[in-house]
């Protein structure tokens, strides 16, 4: 007695799963669950998909075996589909971040300095060999005279922007690289038109003052690095300084290269180093800089 009174209580249950109301609420909640919160919740419907094909009565006439088959089959093939579908989900959706991600980063606030993330600007350097080049006229050199022809050589250096955001303080040093030891730069200036870019020599090592003895017999201090920081000279490497450099953008540049030995040619490489910085909607994260760049001809 008990036996048939729990098939009957099945026997509701299953005619409650089945019916259109239950399988619609079903379906739609395991719907929106998948699309606003993983998309592994499309499986739910696995379950209404099989509960509508017994409901549906396809099936009437065909024995137990067929029906076991069919309904087995069905349920694998839907099971794979919706998964399917839910991981694409998955991989489109932005990622958003959950309630320990979200603590974490809260925790690492001002826990240390921004990381140091690896350059990726753009470099190219390539020797202009042809003479009298107007552009050259502008270049202001270290001893305020016009472009040497014949002990200069001509330069000219790229560093692009490939983010599709802009950098920011771009303190960069431009020097002849070790392996040119008899090359100096003799100036450098923009050919772009990026605003607030600055050039200027580095600063000058700190030297003692020369003591020398007057002729009235005091003692005198002759201070040396007044004298030389207030001198312009060829030097192996200049400081340049970027507020902004926009995304997609990039700094043209000029060097001077001045020769100091007999042997007269272009500088093979150049090293620049230094740092920027990621725009603020990136996290201002500093890029440390350390590139070898190999001349063109």
């Amino acid at each position: 007695m008990s036996a048939q009174v729990t098939q009957t209580i099945s026997g509701r249950i299953f005619t409650f799963l089945e019916h259109g109301l239950v399988l619609t609420v079903i379906g739609i909640v395991g719907g929106l669950a998948g699309i606003f919160v993983d998309g592994r919740w499309f499986l739910v419907l696995c379950a209404p998909i099989s509960l509508a094909l017994h409901r549906s009565r396809a099936l009437d006439g065909s024995d137990r075996r067929a029906k076991l088959i069919t309904h087995s089959v069905v349920f694998v093939v839907s099971m794979l589909l919706l998964l399917a579908l839910g991981i694409e989900i998955n991989k489109s959706r932005e990622h958003i971040p959950t309630a320990y991600e979200i603590a974490a980063a809260v925790t690492s606030l001002g826990s240390g300095p921004a990381p140091v993330l690896q350059d990726d600007l753009a470099y190219g350097a390539t020797f202009v060999g042809i003479a009298n080049m107007p552009e050259r006229q502008h270049v202001k050199t270290w001893n305020e005279k016009p472009w040497d022809e014949s002990n200069y050589s001509d330069v000219r250096l790229t560093i692009g922007n490939t983010h599709d955001f802009p950098l920011e303080n771009l303190d960069l040093e431009i020097s002849v690289s070790e392996g040119d030891k008899e090359q100096l730069i003799a100036g450098i200036d923009q050919l772009s038109a990026v605003s607030g870019v600055e050039f200027r020599r580095p600063s000058v090592p700190q030297t003692p003052p020369v003591r020398l003895r007057g002729r009235d017999g005091n003692t005198y201090n002759l201070p040396i690095d007044s004298m030389l920081d207030k001198t312009h000279f060829p030097s192996p490497s200049y400081k340049m300084f970027c507020p902004r450099l926009l995304a997609k953008d990039g700094l043209r540049l000029i060097i001077a290269a001045a020769f100091t030995g007999r042997i007269k040619r272009p500088p093979e490489r150049l090293r620049i180093s230094g740092s920027y910085e990621t725009a603020p909607s990136e996290g201002s994260k500093r890029v440390q800089v350390d590139k070898i760049v190999q001349v063109a001809k």
